[in-house]
């Protein structure tokens, strides 16, 4: 965590604009505290990237879908951007929803140094989150705090899981289980009777129910034993809460 001959960092993320290699040296004065709106920093973004362990929890509160060329896992939590209808009015987090680790790692993040090939532990400097006074700091008696050596320890799970996540969607690729799909909202009739016209929400690709019912049986057991088939299961499930969060948009809209 030396400052001194800053790794140069590659790749962006969501939720972060100014990630900085954590050094007591930068950021020995800093820590968390507590502030009145502690999810304003989520409200604006209407999908989040969600790890294959977390299917199952997730698909009780949201769509997941896969997204990109590279066939990204995200849980859907608004149905436009700019909108997330899991963060309340108030700031807080609907706790009735499913917290993603992507979310609960923040203000911290791995950032690939590529010219020692190795992982560095990162803090978003711009989070509302971090204070000059903090209440939790991050590093005590020139040391990592219990709360920033908890936070790593979360940041490696939270790596463990993104890589079984991208051999998840290597075996998906491999077995051509994608099709694409899109999601349309069609309001009810109005007073002429006539149907509303469709509303478009997203295009995305999903595991493909009759692929996977073409399978062999040993490519079944292959899913089954690696854990894959349950969390495509989850993620099949899942797309039932279209139209919840059709419901959600429509109370929030009030």
């Amino acid at each position: 965590m030396n400052s001194a001959n800053q790794p140069q960092l590659t790749g962006q993320v969501a939720l972060y604009t100014n990630p900085e290699p954590l050094s007591i040296e930068r950021h020995g004065h800093l820590g968390i505290s507590a502030i009145n709106r502690p999810f304003d920093f989520l409200k604006e973004t209407h999908v989040i990237p969600v790890m294959i362990n977390e299917f199952a929890a997730a698909a009780l509160s949201y769509p997941i879908i896969f997204a990109g060329d590279n066939r990204a896992p995200l849980a859907v939590m608004g149905l436009k951007p700019g909108e997330n209808l899991a963060v309340l009015p108030d700031g807080n987090f609907d706790q009735l929803s499913y917290l993603p680790a992507y979310v609960r790692r923040y203000p911290f993040v791995f950032a690939q140094d590529d010219d020692n090939q190795r992982l560095v532990v990162c803090l978003e400097t711009n989070s509302p989150l971090v204070s000059n006074a903090p209440q939790t700091p991050f590093f005590d008696n020139g040391q990592p705090s219990a709360y920033t050596q908890n936070a790593i320890e979360f940041l490696q799970e939270f790596e463990k899981s993104r890589v079984m996540t991208d051999s998840f969607v290597a075996l998906m690729n491999d077995l051509d289980l994608w099709e694409p799909r899109k999601q349309v909202f069609t309001p009810p009739p109005g007073p002429d009777g006539r149907p509303g016209r469709e509303i478009p929400l997203a295009d995305y690709f999903a595991i493909s129910q009759d692929k996977l019912s073409a399978l062999p049986i040993d490519k079944i057991q292959q899913l089954n034993e690696t854990g894959a088939l349950g969390a495509i299961y989850a993620h099949l499930t899942s797309l039932i809460g279209w139209d919840r969060m059709v419901m959600k948009a429509a109370m929030r809209a009030g």
